[in-house]
């Protein structure tokens, strides 16, 4: 349970409750005690009276960041900067030839070595073409990267399929996902096919 505990303010005397792990620290019952009653100081710019806290009396010189920053327009005080997320082009490119496609494409002369596709389909063709028989076929889905033999099996059933439900490759090879060649099984069937089919392995390389 919360615990409170009654203190006073040491500017106006009122009595106010506070935690009582802040008992030694807390002097004041509102801002207004803490720092004074707000000054009004001039806009150096629209020269109109804006509020502040009282601490900051001497030092607020402009009611708006619009004002600040027409006065120090026209007072010649402001800081042009330059930000930008973006490397300025390099316009001294060379030609290349593109690994998969064979089309010419430019390239700044510090990634000449480096890539070798003149776009990211030739690329995922190549990678695709390349790929291990281990390893599933991704692709690109409106910017999401996604299994396609999933893919495959929700576009012909037409709804999204749920986490417990697996594409079975039924000839175990990864990279063909013709929709005849894929099943549709929940987790544990799945798992007790492959233990099956691995435990059939196993006893084939034995005998």
């Amino acid at each position: 349970m919360l615990t409170t505990t009654v203190i006073t303010c040491a500017k106006c005397g009122n009595e106010f409750q506070v935690k009582a792990c802040l008992r030694d620290t807390r002097k004041f019952c509102s801002l207004a005690c803490k720092y004074g009653e707000k000054a009004t100081p001039t806009c150096w710019q629209c020269h109109l009276p804006f509020q502040v806290r009282a601490y900051r009396r001497y030092t607020a010189k402009f009611c708006s960041r619009s004002c600040k920053a027409v006065y120090e327009f026209a007072t010649g005080k402001h800081k042009t900067l330059h930000v930008t997320s973006k490397r300025p082009p390099n316009w001294n490119q060379i030609e290349k030839l593109c690994a998969a496609c064979g089309e010419v494409f430019m390239i700044s002369p510090s990634r000449v070595d480096s890539r070798l596709y003149c776009s990211k389909a030739c690329y995922s063709k190549t990678m695709r073409s390349n790929m291990p028989a281990r390893r599933y076929i991704y692709l690109s889905i409106d910017g999401k990267r996604v299994l396609e033999h999933r893919y495959v099996v929700e576009q012909a059933l037409g709804r999204k399929l749920h986490a417990t439900e697996h594409v079975h490759h039924k000839n175990r090879n990864r990279h063909d996902n013709r929709l005849e060649n894929l099943e549709v099984l929940d987790a544990h069937a799945h798992f007790k096919l492959h233990a099956r089919l691995r435990a059939e392995r196993r006893l084939n390389a034995t005998t």
